[in-house]
């Protein structure tokens, strides 16, 4: 692998694991996953990418899941199905804002969102 790419042992198996417990858990990866990415010295695209990727590939295998073990019913299939929409087109909007600011100025940015949004809910929990 380049340097700066992608890290091997204990490093990916540990957030790896813990994106999953956490999204069979409360359907929600990202909390070990943004951090992965970016504390790694990759290109804020090519972060941006990978965890997209995640994200995609845990909400399908969510899902499915979700339904096959009734979890989740049919009515909230059609609501996720619904909701598509409406984020694509959000995801369409940052990504017109995405790259237009330093790499170092976006890891910050990032960090800060995922902070606030873990804030948010510890407080809304309590």
């Amino acid at each position: 692998l380049p340097e700066g790419r992608g890290r091997g042992g204990l490093a990916t198996l540990l957030p790896g694991v813990a994106a999953g417990v956490l999204t069979g858990f409360a359907g929600m990866p990202g909390p070990p996953v943004v951090p992965y990415y970016l504390r790694q010295q990759i290109e804020p695209r090519i972060a941006r990418a990978s965890m997209m990727l995640v994200f995609f590939g845990t909400a399908i295998a969510g899902s499915v899941a979700s339904v096959a073990m009734d979890v989740a019913n049919w009515q909230e299939v059609w609501l996720a199905l619904a909701l598509f929409v409406p984020m694509w087109l959000g995801n369409a909007l940052g990504g017109k804002v995405f790259g237009r600011i330093p790499p170092a100025l976006w890891r910050g940015a990032v960090a800060l969102i995922l902070a606030v949004a873990g804030v948010s809910a510890v407080l809304r929990a309590v």
